[in-house]
């Protein structure tokens, strides 16, 4: 440690004390308000210990501020012509003088020297800041032989110090450096007068830099005692403007003529109103992009002022200095955002630009100015840009709107959009979408729950119910199949009414709800479903029964038949659950020896009902019947002898768990010679029989039966000709022509020119479509509920 050389010499002073307990220091002191007083407290504590001691209190105050009562830390940077040190004696941590003598050593115990440092450096500010003259005052005790400033006047403390250092030459044999503190005399006060210009432009300057409104308090004083009211005032606002008072300090700056400091003072505080108050008497401010800003501020939800301010923002964010500026101005984002929010409030005024809008907004963001990203979102949707508006809503959790659902719908493919669509009630369009996309799904079981409800739903939106049905018949839906139900019956649509009915038996197969199968199958009686939904039962059966006719009926029970017929559930029934079908299925195909094909079914698909049902006894007979009916094709007797064989079998592994190996014996015999009358050879056969697609992939028959529908087809010509056998008409499909020609009446519902041609056949109540896929042709027939596809090759 070496000693201070002073880098400013003027005639020297003698650093001099006073008691405090002195009654002409009590009255002397408040009488030299040009006396910097610094107390040792915390910054911003400085009025709160002025205002409880004896002698400051009795100072001048303005505003809760003492004249020239500072802090060390609030004084540091600060040089003033004449300072006292008040009562620092009484703050000194305990063992300080000790410590300076050499009693006590802290030097290795860094926890115990930071109370010691701390207050040392903050003494060491507080004395340095003396100019010419430097007064202490404390109690008198503390200048005596064992008081806390015996350091600053006993020589041999001095040189005690001077020894312990490392440097002690630095410090001189005589220490010269030291100039000892001494009692002070009367005339000490009456010193060279203090002028407060200056002290008041020391503490404005310094307030200024540390945005330290005590600062520019005391400033305000030292200019009022000066007799300077203007830069009082500036400096009175200048406390306001840093203690965040931003409106008060705008007036103030205005009364005394400060425009600028007051438009800012405005600008930063958002007083907008008295932005345009200002700049009404003053056309230079008004000229500025800050005080447009404010205009716009006041208009509130002006979208040509909003429009044209953003026009004016764009042209100055491209001076890079603005730009900065800008990006770290609080108030230009409030004002950006309500202007942004203004134009989001206006997205359905159509007569905006904008896409025009949302690019200006776009380069502003990417200039790093910030913008409410909440807002910007409907922006995005107005310009048509719904994959940005999707994101924004999304990464800011605003999903709950229609504006969002919409953008959605119009910016993710099919079949997602579909189900956007629906949310957003837009129901033409979910039908639009589907119509153009319908030739591209193969197997409609396959698409998503909420896909096909919001088809359904839409189809009820618009009243067009005939695009409900295909899709409840792949995804049976409760709730939607009874709506179909109900509009059906009341537009008496016997189309819909049956194709509503054969949803609802597929729905009670899929839900194992076996009586209501049978009763909607042989009796076409709905009864529980109309319980279900609070409706009458007297009339409701019989209403719907007329609706149905004879030909709707037989739909239902062949409905019943093929869900059957590929039910798991009915499979995993217990005995005692499966005996209703079984019962159901006897009555209809066994006893009755009905044709299946009088019903409208194939044999194949009887038979596999029946087996699941799971009454083996019944399944043996059915197909020993088929096997003898010498009407039936050799394709059917063989089929019929293959089921007989594996319901031998599986008869036979029953009796083994009932240990008649008699019995398992004659099955097994009578399964053996069928194997080899029809040369089965020993390949295993599978547990149910495999309903074979129609189609080129799957081979499949090249005539067979389909409810009242007789199919021929020729590969080789790529033609499919349908017979209609109950009522002797025949129509043929030329898919490479793409044309359907035939004896009765047929309505084209276009589409000769794309990749989905449609037909109409009233009197069949059949739809057909022909659909051009890569490799070949998709002939689609629909009737009542009833979908299914014929595959056909290109020929080259």
């Amino acid at each position: 440690m070496r000693p201070q050389k002073v880098w400013w010499v003027d005639d020297p002073t003698q650093p001099v004390w006073f008691s405090v307990e002195d009654a002409n220091t009590q009255q002397r002191l408040p009488q030299q308000p040009g006396l910097v007083k610094l107390v040792n407290c915390e910054e911003g504590e400085e009025s709160d210990y002025a205002g409880k001691d004896s002698i400051l209190k009795m100072l001048d105050q303005k505003d809760d501020v003492f004249q020239n009562v500072l802090g060390p830390m609030r004084a540091k940077g600060l040089e003033f012509p004449a300072v006292v040190l008040y009562r620092f004696a009484e703050t000194a941590p305990d063992g300080f003088l000790d410590l300076l003598t050499g009693k006590s050593d802290v030097s290795e115990e860094p926890e115990r020297q930071l109370p010691f440092q701390y207050f040392l450096n903050r003494l060491y500010v507080a004395a340095s800041r003396a100019k010419r003259q430097l007064f202490v005052v404390d109690q008198g005790k503390e200048f005596d032989n064992e008081g806390f400033w015996k350091f600053a006047t006993d020589f041999n403390v001095v040189k005690n110090l001077v020894q312990r250092t490392a440097n002690k030459e630095d410090w001189g044999e005589n220490h010269d450096h030291f100039i000892p503190l001494v009692k002070g005399l009367e005339g000490a006060w009456t010193g060279q007068r203090i002028d407060p210009g200056e002290q008041g432009k020391e503490y404005a300057a310094q307030g200024r830099r540390n945005r330290d409104p005590y600062l520019m308090r005391q400033a305000a004083l030292a200019f009022e005692s000066a007799g300077n009211k203007i830069e009082a005032e500036r400096c009175k606002a200048g406390a306001e403007e840093f203690e965040g008072k931003l409106r008060e300090a705008g007036d103030r700056y205005r009364e005394s003529d400060f425009f600028e400091k007051a438009f800012e003072c405005y600008w930063q505080g958002r007083v907008f109103d008295r932005i345009c108050d200002l700049a009404a008497s003053r056309p230079d401010l008004s000229l500025q992009l800050k005080g447009r800003a404010a205009d716009f501020a006041v208009r509130g939800n002006d979208v040509p002022a909003a429009r044209s301010l953003l026009e004016e923002i764009s042209k100055a964010a491209e001076d890079r200095e603005w730009r900065y500026e800008a990006s770290k101005d609080t108030t230009w984002r409030v004002v950006l955002a309500r202007l942004v929010e203004c134009l989001a409030k206006a997205i359905k005024d159509h007569t905006q630009p904008w896409q025009q809008v949302y690019a200006t907004l776009r380069q502003l963001m990417d200039k790093r100015l910030s913008l409410p990203e909440q807002h910007m979102a409907p922006i995005a949707y107005a310009a048509g840009e719904y994959a940005d508006a999707v994101e924004i809503w999304e990464r800011v959790r605003e999903t709950d709107r229609e504006e969002y659902r919409k953008a959605k719908a119009r910016s993710t493919p099919f079949p997602e959009n579909v189900v956007w669509f629906g949310r957003a009630k837009e129901y033409a369009e979910v039908l639009k979408k589907w119509q153009a996309h319908r030739s591209e799904i193969r197997d409609l079981s396959r698409l998503k729950n909420d896909v096909v409800h919001a088809v359904v739903d839409a189809a009820f939106g618009v009243k067009d119910l005939n695009f409900a049905p295909e899709l409840l018949v792949a995804k049976p839906a409760r709730k939607r199949a009874v709506e179909l139900l109900e509009r059906a019956q009341e537009e008496k649509n016997r189309t819909l009414v049956v194709d509503a009915a054969c949803i609802f038996v597929r729905f009670f197969v899929r839900s194992r709800s076996w009586e209501e199968v049978v009763n909607a199958a042989e009796r076409t009686d709905f009864g529980k479903l109309l319980r279900a939904k609070g409706r009458a039962e007297r009339g409701q059966p019989k209403a719907r029964k007329d609706l149905l006719g004879a030909e709707g009926a037989a739909a239902v029970l062949r409905a019943a038949v093929e869900a059957l017929a590929r039910s798991e559930e009915l499979v995993n029934e217990s005995s005692g659950r499966q005996q209703v079908i079984a019962e159901f299925l006897n009555r209809t195909f066994i006893a009755s020896g009905a044709s299946p094909d009088r019903r409208g079914l194939r044999p194949e698909v009887v038979g596999a009902a029946i087996e699941r049902a799971g009454k083996i006894v019944d399944a043996l007979r059915y197909y020993e019947n088929l096997e003898r009916d010498t009407g039936t094709s050799e394709d059917i007797q063989r089929f019929a002898a293959e089921r007989l064989v594996r319901n031998l079998e599986r008869y036979a592994e029953y009796l083994s768990r009932q240990r008649d190996e008699k019995q398992v014996q004659k099955r097994e015999e009578r399964a053996e010679k069928i194997r080899q009358h029809y040369q089965l050879g020993s390949r295993p056969i599978p547990d149910y029989p495999i309903r074979e697609e129609v189609g080129r992939n799957a081979g499949g028959p090249s005539e067979w039966m389909r409810g009242p529908f007789k199919f021929t087809l020729s590969r080789s010509h790529a033609r499919l000709r349908i017979e209609h056998t109950e009522r002797f008409e025949i129509v043929t499909v030329y898919a490479q022509e793409k044309e359907l020609c035939g004896e009765v009446a047929i309505e084209s519902l276009g589409g000769t020119k794309s990749k989905v041609t449609s037909w109409r056949i009233p009197d069949w109540n059949t739809t057909i479509r022909l659909i051009d896929t890569v490799d070949g042709y998709t002939v689609n027939i629909r009737r009542f509920s009833e979908d299914f596809n014929v595959e056909l090759p290109k020929q080259n």
